[in-house]
């Protein structure tokens, strides 16, 4: 399999490097830990929006609702309101993950992206790039120019279990 980047991390910022990376004509593997558990919502900046859209995701904003308003003390010995109404880019997002991520991922792989749903342990350079998988060894090399070539995944002697990174 010949793959032109590969991307660690399955979250909003892979999905956002696949998408715009496919675009642009790239072939993307992302390597991502399954997460079964239910995230927290989260809120997001007004350009949330804009970002979507310049990535052809923008029905992932059905994953979001508007924010009125934010209070804060950044910066203040007491808490602000930040009225969305005083913005100029308009209002902040509130990001139910779960959903949201789920939009994303299935967006990447409906434009190309490849899926592999791994927990990636280690990264090393050394005559070419490889990662441990969680029970399983994986590796790029250089076929010239920017290039490379998934050499292999197989498993790895070492059962045990550790945390992703």
């Amino acid at each position: 399999m010949q793959l032109d980047v590969a991307i660690i991390g399955g979250g909003p910022a892979g999905c956002a490097a696949a998408l715009a990376l496919v675009s642009r004509g790239h072939s993307v593997i992302v390597i991502a830990t399954p997460y079964d558990r239910v995230k927290p919502t989260e809120t997001a900046v007004p350009a949330l929006a804009r970002l979507l859209r310049s990535l052809g995701a923008a029905h992932a904003l059905r994953a979001c609702e508007p924010c009125s308003g934010i209070a804060t003390s950044r910066g203040r010995t007491t808490p602000v309101l930040q009225p969305a109404i005083s913005n100029p880019y308009g209002h902040a997002w509130f990001i139910h993950r779960t959903r949201f991520d789920a939009c994303l991922q299935q967006t990447a792989r409906d434009r190309g992206a490849q899926w592999l749903a791994e927990g990636a342990r280690s990264l090393a350079e050394d005559s070419g790039w490889s990662f441990n998988l969680n029970n399983r060894q994986a590796g790029f090399r250089s076929l010239g120019g920017h290039r490379h070539r998934l050499t292999s995944i197989s498993r790895s002697s070492d059962q045990s279990e550790s945390s992703a990174i």
